[in-house]
């Protein structure tokens, strides 16, 4: 018998043995106990029903016991810029098709545990299953909210103390029942109001509690009280929320276990999921839904490939001249060094440009290989740091085997060895490298998380993706053109049926000290002047487009530019490659970018050699105008938004096109001077104003945004 069984047995025993002093068997049979799960004790018989009380589940029994799925091996993984969620199209359960990425949710969440402390400063929550025998009904209730915006969030709140303190539906005042018939159906409202409990007197629940630890005691205490008060009309809801919420400091209590604020979990739908609330009404929701990636090997078991769904790539060789490294009592880890690393990477430049990128290294660095357990491992020469890179590895292991077994990754398979080999890469690579931060080569590095999150994924089941060619695949040019590829190899696709379905209401966040709450999440958004601005993923998003159309229209104003172009006898349209290589050149180096007479001379050069052709990209320009007709293409703003993204960046894009299309419009007559657009964007003055004055519209447009929302 656990210590918690013998606590609650004492207790059902010393208040059937008050039932019988105090109040004799017709009183007896006038109240339950709530909450009590099946106990291996003798009753009195003296007392009918209390035995079939104990076998009756509790409406909700979900608890840290139950948030088996937390990823330590993400702790770090703290994305610098999210897209918003509420954004996406609805399901038709209220959750969100999700596109991959990393998006931010702030919403409304609610109290499903009274007697125990609200969040605080640092607390980490994990996902738990709601469970329980009203768990599909509180669920439920989350759900429906979002259909009801007419329903404060306190009254839903209040009926969610209702249902789990198992209340008798029908002897709620007139306004609550009207809520609890809204947002429950016939069946539940039957269902809930034939399971409720009767109330126990205050003087005999307060000599029973006194054998109970003091969580027992709170949540007993709490929801005996929470049924006492919330059928009388006269009642507020500031006497629920004191009953339901205690003030003070959360004593760490048994069970408890530590959980950092930063803490993701898996979710068995697919995606990754952290907490962060503000209080227990409200909470910002992190969501990471993987993009996919394909892991190729050679015959040897070493990664040769990571590709994702855009085409961007990091290629491996190995330099097999070069003798293994073996770890000393660890057969299942070698370590191999490279014969050269190859990244590939292309990235939009807004509104109608593509950078591509493809850098090779040659003989630097190496690679861990294999599932990392108890050994030693020491090198020189090519596995420089090899000590400390193993101990690294074997760290790691510890602390993530136990997490991703629970998963339902085994020990020692091959799910479990291609996210340790992820890992490893990952590491060798950052060591080879050393990119500087705020590069695309950082980027590139970083994206190895996804790649780790996407393998968990597939291996748990829930995520899948075939290779696929790019045959009839429209794709943008240097110059904002589409052309027709054909035979490209451009990675996993991203699987049909419009996103991961992320439904908010599908669990519970539970935290890591027991004597807190745990909170029931919804789907239902809390409104913008709720949201501090600095926590808005939209001006976020606003805030970092604004600061890049700046970037780039400073370059088109830098008057050096125009400079380098005319000496090296360059008209408009060469111009126009030194400026889009200077950019390139900005984000290749990162923080330790400068305008330097090496970074003048490599863009001319680069501008001179470089093709429009980007070689084979999935990634397409969101707006561009024709210069041979005038004709602007600004794609789908609704598919734009249904990505995440706040539409006034659409909108600033096709500010900027509108520019592109008057001055079109301007110098080009179809009948006497058909190429008179191209012809005046020859000259690099006019081709550097009015990209200028494109820019400026756009930025003018996202400053006006922000300076009403933000």
């Amino acid at each position: 018998m656990t210590r918690w069984t013998k606590f609650i047995a004492r207790f059902l025993i010393g208040l059937a043995v008050l039932v019988g002093l105090n109040w004799g068997l017709q009183a007896q049979a006038q109240f339950r106990i709530p909450g009590i799960p099946n106990i291996p004790v003798d009753i009195p018989a003296e007392i009918p029903g209390l035995d079939s009380l104990l076998s009756r589940e509790p409406a909700l029994t979900t608890s840290l016991e139950d948030a088996q799925q937390e990823i330590p091996y993400l702790d770090n993984y703290n994305p610098d810029l999210y897209k918003s969620l509420r954004l996406l199209p609805r399901t038709e359960t209220n959750g969100f098709r999700t596109p991959p990425g990393d998006y931010a949710f702030h919403a409304h969440s609610y109290c499903l545990r009274a007697g125990t402390h609200g969040p605080g400063s640092g607390d980490g929550y994990l996902y738990a299953p709601l469970k329980g025998d009203a768990a599909d009904i509180v669920q439920n209730v989350l759900r429906r909210s979002v259909d009801h915006p007419e329903i404060p969030q306190r009254q839903v709140q209040t009926l969610l103390w209702a249902i789990i303190a198992q209340t008798d539906l029908g002897s709620l005042p007139g306004d609550r029942q009207r809520v609890a018939r809204t947002l429950l159906t016939d069946d539940e409202f039957a269902r809930l109001s034939s399971g409720a409990l009767g109330q126990i007197p205050d003087e005999l629940l307060r000599r029973a509690l006194r054998e109970l630890p003091p969580v027992a005691q709170q949540v007993f205490e709490a929801n005996a009280r929470m049924r006492g008060t919330i059928t009388r009309a006269n009642s507020t809801f500031e006497e629920l929320e004191q009953i339901a919420v205690l003030l003070g400091e959360a004593p760490r209590t048994e069970g408890s276990r530590e959980v950092p604020a930063q803490r993701w979990s898996y979710h068995p739908d697919g995606y990754f999921v952290r907490y962060q609330p503000s209080g227990y009404s409200r909470t910002e929701m992190h969501v990471s839904v993987p993009q996919p990636f394909r892991l190729t090997r050679d015959a040897q078991g070493r990664i040769t490939e990571v590709i994702d769904s855009d085409g961007n790539r990091i290629l491996i060789g190995y330099d097999d001249s070069v003798a293994p490294l073996t770890v000393s009592g660890d057969s299942n880890v070698r370590g191999y060094a490279f014969n050269s690393i190859r990244m590939v990477h292309d990235e939009v430049l807004p509104p109608e440009e593509i950078l591509s990128f493809d850098q090779t290294w040659n003989g630097q660095g190496w690679t861990l290989v294999g599932i990392p357990g108890s050994g030693n491992a020491s090198g020189g020469g090519r596995y420089n740091n090899a000590g400390d890179r193993y101990r690294q590895a074997v760290a790691y292991q510890q602390q993530q085997a136990g997490p991703l077994e629970r998963i339902g990754v085994a020990a020692n398979s091959a799910a479990m060895k291609d996210l340790a080999d992820v890992y490893h890469l990952q590491r060798a690579l950052e060591a080879a490298i050393a990119p500087p931060a705020n590069s695309w080569k950082a980027d590139q590095l970083a994206s190895l998380t996804h790649a780790w999150q996407y393998q968990l994924c597939r291996h748990a089941g829930a995520c899948s993706a075939s290779a696929s060619l790019g045959n009839g695949t429209l794709v943008a040019s240097a110059q904002g053109v589409y052309l027709a590829q054909t035979n490209q190899d451009l990675g996993p696709s991203i699987p049909a049926g419009g996103g991961t379905n992320v439904d908010p209401s599908g669990g519970a966040a539970v935290p890591g000290v027991t004597s807190k709450q745990r909170l029931g999440e919804s789907s239902r958004p809390l409104s913008d002047d709720e949201i501090p601005p600095p926590k808005d993923p939209r001006c976020q998003q606003v805030a970092r487009e604004l600061a890049g159309l700046k970037r780039n229209q400073a370059v088109y104003q830098n008057p050096q530019v125009k400079e380098l172009a005319r000496l090296n006898d360059l008209d408009g349209y060469g111009y126009n490659k030194v400026v889009k290589e200077t950019i390139a050149q900005q984000r290749d180096q990162g923080d330790d970018y400068s305008f330097s007479p090496e970074n003048q001379r490599a863009a001319v050069e680069a501008a001179l050699s470089e093709s429009d052709d980007t070689g084979g990209s999935r990634l397409e320009v969101p707006a561009y105008t024709n210069a041979s007709n005038c004709q602007m293409n600004n794609g789908d703003r609704d598919a734009f938004v249904a990505n995440g993204r706040p539409g006034v960046i659409h909108d600033a894009y096709v500010d900027h096109e509108k520019v592109h299309q008057s001055t079109c419009n301007d110098q080009r007559d179809p009948d006497t001077n058909p190429d008179g657009y191209l012809d005046y964007m020859s000259d690099i003055d006019n081709y550097s104003q009015d990209e200028i004055d494109a820019y400026q519209a756009a930025i003018d447009r996202l400053q006006r945004w922000m300076d009403a929302n933000c």
